[in-house]
């Protein structure tokens, strides 16, 4: 008897029926989960590549009135080369500055008195304290061959916990000015 009130009040065609209509509930479900992530990722990719352009913008903007281009990770303190001038050559290695290259620039291009002070100026341990009281920094000191520079410092990038990771340091011949 039990069987047959089981047939009588589930038969096996409505069984199988439900089971499909189960089936094709989780398969839309899931095709809707996977939909909702593509456009949350297609959203987070394309605020990403807004703000590469906008870091982009800046640093052309900035090519056009500095002389000299370089983006330094204050964690490695490497230094890349954006744009080099007459001063600031990369190394053979490419587009990068070693620190004993960038001593030996400071030596041969800043004028002795100013040379102390231009090393404090770009000691990237410090940028992160200097610049959380001020959006940049900057400093003006005389060539050997008795041309001025002023050179920025600009916060770049920020890591996931939002602490600066990158600045941008810019030279720019500021004779005419000073004069």
């Amino acid at each position: 008897i039990k069987d047959y009130n089981a047939y009588v009040f589930f038969p096996k065609h409505q069984v199988y029926v439900t089971r499909n209509t189960i089936c094709v509930i989780y398969a839309l479900l899931a095709l809707l989960i996977f939909l909702f992530y593509r456009v949350l990722r297609n959203r987070t990719e394309k605020r990403s590549i807004l703000q590469d352009q906008k870091r982009l913008r800046v640093i052309n903007a900035l090519g056009h009135a500095y002389s000299s281009i370089s983006l330094v990770n204050l964690k490695t303190e490497e230094i890349e080369v954006v744009k080099s001038s007459n001063y600031m050559k990369p190394d053979q290695k490419g587009d990068r500055i070693s620190k004993a290259h960038q001593e030996e620039l400071i030596q041969q291009v800043i004028t002795e008195p100013f040379q102390e002070k231009y090393r404090e100026f770009i000691n990237m341990s410090t940028v992160t304290q200097r610049l959380e009281e001020r959006e940049t920094l900057s400093f003006t000191a005389q060539t050997v061959e008795g041309r001025w520079l002023t050179i920025i410092i600009v916060p770049q990038g920020y890591d996931k916990t939002g602490k600066l990771s990158t600045v941008l340091v810019a030279n720019r011949d500021v004779t005419e000015e000073k004069e």
